[in-house]
């Protein structure tokens, strides 16, 4: 492990693009005690570390070097934090396919691929090269981080390759992932994406099981992932997305930085200045 011994040579370079790679050469493994020892990326901000010391992440040995003021200053810069969103008893993840038209390239029952009715299925009147699309409509974009396909049926008949894609003309598409669709019978095939922000979202199916016939899909549903996709650093503006949770007889109402509402109230689409890891718990009434 390579140990930090003078690091005032440093001092001056506190250009914002050299913070990183500084503070990764000079630090290494070490971590900062402040007062309980914590990384590099979730220092406070600058002026409340003065005074702190340096410890052996591996030996947990406290080393009697104090902070410089560059380290203040590349603690800021490379401070990272994440929003969670916390169900706070909910039963299941809520699917944001809603408000929007689905539409499909042939066949016939776009809209029952995302009418929650598990026991229904659209007919794409072929098996290569085909898609199923979502619309949010004018001026809404949205982004997840999870799509879920079940088959309710014909296993032959599923979609086998998939692209998944995003766009907000309808024209140009960008590839968002792609994997192998499972054709096992009444079983939902789920796989986690970073969406980007997109009005459009569409299903590419390159093939089925059959390699001939139809297509039959039975349900599709994004949701988010329980964790915000995004770091941010400190003082960054976060807005607070919609519930992303089902809770049986229970009406969610706001998110709150407390799990029995006695803190920070946050309605969706709100703002606020993120200064370190903050979770936001549904407020059920």
């Amino acid at each position: 492990m390579r140990r930090v011994r003078d690091v005032s040579q440093y001092r001056n370079r506190v250009k914002r693009d050299d913070i990183k790679d500084c503070v990764k050469n000079v630090l290494g493994n070490l971590f900062v005690e402040s007062p309980g020892v914590m990384p590099i990326n979730l220092l406070p901000a600058v002026g409340t570390v003065a005074g702190s010391t340096i410890v052996d992440l591996q030996t947990g040995t406290p080393s009697s070097l104090a902070i410089p003021a560059l380290l203040s200053v590349a603690a800021a810069a490379v401070m990272k934090c994440q929003v969670t969103y916390d169900g706070n008893g909910s039963d299941a993840l809520s699917s944001l396919i809603s408000g929007g038209t689905a539409s499909q390239s042939s066949g016939i029952d776009p809209a029952k691929v995302c009418d929650g009715n598990l026991g229904t299925n659209n007919n794409i009147t072929s098996y290569g090269n085909q898609w199923w699309k979502y619309d949010f409509g004018s001026g809404v974009t949205k982004k997840f981080g999870q799509i879920s396909i079940y088959n309710g049926g014909n296993q032959g008949f599923c979609p086998k390759n998939m692209i998944f894609q995003g766009s907000n003309d309808d024209t140009n598409w960008t590839d968002l992932d792609s994997f192998l669709v499972s054709n096992t019978g009444s079983q939902w095939s789920t796989h986690g994406v970073n969406s980007g922000d997109y009005r459009y979202y569409r299903c590419f199916f390159i093939d089925n099981y059959y390699g001939s016939g139809n297509i039959y899909l039975w349900e599709i549903r994004f949701y988010y992932a329980t964790g915000d996709p995004n770091w941010y650093e400190s003082g960054a503006t976060v807005t607070v997305r919609d519930n992303c949770f089902i809770k049986t007889g229970k009406t969610f109402s706001k998110w709150n930085t407390a799990a029995d509402g006695s803190g920070t109230d946050y309605d969706p689409a709100d703002t606020f200045a993120i200064t370190a890891p903050t979770t936001l718990y549904a407020i059920w009434v």
